[in-house]
């Protein structure tokens, strides 16, 4: 994952302040800008090895992605009150066919 964000921010110039913040290099095209924010914002999290928290939703029918901020990042749906909740229901179903 990391050669990607080396990649990604290769195409999309960054240049250092005195502070250590990273910007867009200077007279890059306006519609290069916003992904190259896009990529300096994702090369803290992948330095720091937080990127893994990124997940996506266990829940076959979601296509969301959510941000995992549990102490062990063990969680498995971007909402345990819809998503967790239909996957728990269908495995019960599915155990009390079995079942009978």
């Amino acid at each position: 994952m990391l050669a990607e964000a080396h990649r990604v921010l290769a195409a999309h110039p960054v240049r250092i302040t005195a502070r250590g913040a990273l910007i867009p290099s200077a007279g890059l095209p306006p519609r290069r800008e916003p992904p190259a924010r896009l990529a300096i914002a994702w090369s803290e999290p992948v330095a720091t090895g937080d990127a893994a928290r990124l997940k996506r939703c266990a829940e076959h029918t979601c296509g969301w992605a959510f941000w995992d901020v549990s102490k062990n990042r063990s969680r498995r749906w971007c909402s345990t009150r819809v998503c967790g909740n239909r996957n728990k229901s269908r495995a019960y179903a599915s155990r009390q066919r079995r079942a009978t």
